[in-house]
């Protein structure tokens, strides 16, 4: 298993454990257990799905996910403005991380595979105490278009995803 163990060195920095060579998954439909061969499209399938992610565990040890984990995972995808602050902000809500991640490949699908998008926490000038983040998608795209597109986003998932937001994330374009 060399592509294992150069994977395994290679994400170092990426993955706070070892990677098992058998590995089972707890999901709300029960346990799924698999042989693990390529790491890569494994890492790839655990960003596109928070649900397996959240409850990933090596056979006979408990959950290994982690806070740190998701951080790295969030600024693979996103663009951290004013990175210190963001982060504080989710360390007090982590409930937004799943759903960011989710929130990623829904962006892609309507503005373009690799998407450019910025995480910022924005603070209401009259009312201090009250921030959310905001995700502001980058775009070249004229204008119409653009409306178009984060209109189909907004009916298509984001409104009935939102309330997993609990008011704490807004979804916004910006142009260059």
């Amino acid at each position: 298993m060399p592509y294992l163990a150069n994977f395994q060195e290679s994400a170092r920095p990426f993955i706070p454990f070892h990677l098992p060579e058998q590995a089972q998954w707890r999901l709300e439909s029960g346990m799924v257990r698999t042989d693990v061969m390529n790491w890569l499209d494994l890492s790839v399938a655990v960003l596109e799905s928070p649900e397996v992610m959240r409850f990933w565990q090596e056979i006979g040890t408990s959950i290994v996910r982690t806070l740190e984990f998701e951080i790295r995972s969030l600024e693979q995808l996103y663009t951290l403005r004013r990175h210190a602050e963001v982060l504080r902000f989710l360390e007090r809500r982590p409930f937004l991380i799943p759903l960011l991640l989710e929130a990623y490949s829904n962006i892609a699908n309507y503005f373009g595979p690799y998407p450019q998008v910025f995480l910022e926490v924005v603070t209401d000038p009259e009312a201090p105490d009250d921030q959310e983040l905001v995700a502001f998608i980058r775009t070249n795209l004229p204008p119409d278009e653009v409306l178009d597109r984060l209109e189909r986003f907004d009916e298509d998932w984001w409104l009935e995803a939102s309330h997993k937001a609990q008011g704490n994330l807004c979804i916004h374009v910006e142009f260059p």
